[in-house]
């Protein structure tokens, strides 16, 4: 998926089920987003000197209030938290739900 607002973008968008390109030109960086999930990622760049700011992870999920969710620069990570994602407003310190919580 190639992303309309963000011609440079050195990679390409992770296909996900659900998702769709929610890219805005005032943003940083492209954006995937699914309506469903009420979860919107954040795809920096591949090249870290390409990312606004120095030091920031490469995914960013945040949910349908702006609250941010998990920051990882491993894609893997990002698909396992999606799959396991339930909605649930209750979430374990590394933001994943209670129920499916298997890290603390």
């Amino acid at each position: 998926m190639q992303t309309l607002y963000f011609p440079d973008y050195d990679d390409t968008l992770p296909q996900i089920a659900g998702f769709v390109d929610a890219s805005y030109g005032n943003d940083t960086c492209p954006s995937i987003h699914s309506e469903e999930l009420g979860l919107t990622i954040h795809c920096d760049y591949k090249d870290e000197a390409k990312r606004e700011n120095e030091g920031c992870t490469r995914y960013s999920i945040s949910d349908a209030g702006g609250d941010p969710l998990l920051d990882s620069d491993d894609l893997a990570e990002v698909l396992a938290f999606v799959a396991d994602y339930d909605g649930s407003p209750e979430k374990c310190r590394n933001g994943k739900p209670l129920a499916k919580c298997t890290c603390c």
